[in-house]
């Protein structure tokens, strides 16, 4: 497998946060995590009927610890 492959196959962690507080969804109090191997389509399902106003989605490769 080339290494241009494997970084687009690689696996990214999502979370939704609330833009008013800087705060991620959570449900049932835990934090909604999504994994994914394409975050801009996963992104893009997250936010599906969501008010971008409001929210947002932060992504990171799955190897890097959360911000």
């Amino acid at each position: 497998m080339s290494n241009d492959r494997s970084r687009r196959s690689a696996v990214h962690v999502l979370h939704l946060v609330d833009r008013t507080t800087g705060q991620p969804l959570r449900l049932n109090g835990r934090r909604l995590t999504v994994f994914a191997r394409n975050p801009v389509i996963a992104a893009r399902e997250l936010m599906h009927g969501r008010d971008p106003g409001r929210w947002a989605v932060h992504m990171a490769p799955a190897d890097q610890p959360p911000a």
